[in-house]
């Protein structure tokens, strides 16, 4: 079963949705499910493990790109942008861009600022640095 849409421009005056472009196949969405699914078990993994062996360094910046990874997968495969044009892209990765940058502020801005050293004046309103 295929989906039709008014066309102007076609003689019949619909055209076939399915034949201006190829979708991916079940197969492909599986692979990119599976994909997803490890790429988020290595966050977890990252998240956990990394803080623990003394390379909390390493897990913002690991979890972003993982994140990135997993944002590009699912824009191109399941929102359909592979076998877009640009026009329809552009805004996607506009806004990927912009949450990145966001993102990486903020990372930024929590690792530069000043740690407060508890004393007794200040109770809960302080930061236990290890």
């Amino acid at each position: 079963m295929t989906a039709t849409h008014p066309s102007p421009g076609h003689p019949s005056g619909t055209h076939d949705a399915h034949d201006a472009h190829a979708h991916p196949t079940t197969a492909t969405y599986i692979r990119i499910f599976v994909v997803l699914f490890i790429v988020t078990a290595a966050e977890v993994v990252a998240a956990q493990v990394l803080p623990s062996i003394g390379m909390t360094s390493l897990v913002a910046p690991s979890l972003l790109i993982m994140a990135l990874v997993k944002g590009a997968l699912i824009i191109l495969y399941y929102m359909h942008l592979k076998s877009e044009s640009g026009v329809y892209a552009a805004p996607m990765v506009f806004g990927l861009v912009l949450a990145t940058g966001m993102l990486i502020t903020m990372i930024a801005l929590w690792m530069l600022a000043p740690r407060v050293h508890c004393t007794p004046e200040l109770g809960k309103a302080c930061v236990v640095e290890k």
